[in-house]
């Protein structure tokens, strides 16, 4: 049942493929599109998927001859394992999209306990989805920032603007904690300091 939904998968993706080829009006090229854009990663996946069943089979003929029978059992072992990790892929990949997924996104960072150290754990955070917005061509727009004496933050709301950006941010939503020396700490100890982080898509 499950490969049978995997070639319906497939079956679309090429109708797609040939219709996007022909002549269409704007609207159904737009469709066709997005739907072709969505299915193409869950494509190659499924190719790896039946490329290994392909294989599993191969290299089962193998376990009547005695000769080679150790060895096709060692390699089956290895193509099993695989497949597992290529099917678990495919069901994250084939669970139904938040309708949200293609928005960007309106990040809020606070500093939560800690103190200064607290705030400079805040800074950090906004720092790293800075690098992550740089590597994903997004743009960062600061609505809201509150700083420390120490140049930490308090907090900063930003607007970070980019393709499918809340379906890569969603789960960042939550407390964030480190454990580390603070630059704050003379005496060496560690710290645990923590900071929330909440990313909203954003209002159409």
């Amino acid at each position: 049942m499950f490969e049978g939904k995997l070639k319906k998968i497939v079956d679309r993706f090429e109708f797609l493929e040939k219709e996007m080829q022909g002549q269409l009006d704007r609207n159904k090229l737009e469709e066709y599109s997005k739907e072709y854009s969505d299915l193409r990663d869950v494509r190659e996946v499924i190719s790896q998927f039946f490329s290994i069943v392909e294989e599993i089979e191969e290299t089962s003929m193998l376990l009547k001859d005695k000769e080679f029978a150790g060895l096709a059992e060692s390699e089956l072992s290895t193509l099993k394992s695989k497949k597992e990790s290529i099917e678990q892929d495919l069901k994250l990949l084939l669970i139904p999209k938040d309708i949200n997924d293609e928005r960007s996104v309106i990040i809020e960072i606070r500093a939560g306990t800690g103190g200064d150290e607290a705030s400079l754990f805040a800074l950090d955070l906004y720092k790293m989805y800075q690098r992550f917005a740089d590597k994903n061509n997004c743009r960062v727009d600061v609505i809201e920032e509150t700083t420390t004496d120490l140049g930490g933050l308090k907090e900063v709301v930003f607007h970070l603007k980019g393709e499918k950006i809340f379906s890569k941010l969603k789960f960042e939503s939550g407390v964030h904690r480190v454990q580390r020396v603070p630059m704050t700490e003379s005496s060496g100890r560690i710290h645990t300091s923590a900071a929330t982080v909440a990313v909203l898509p954003e209002a159409k």
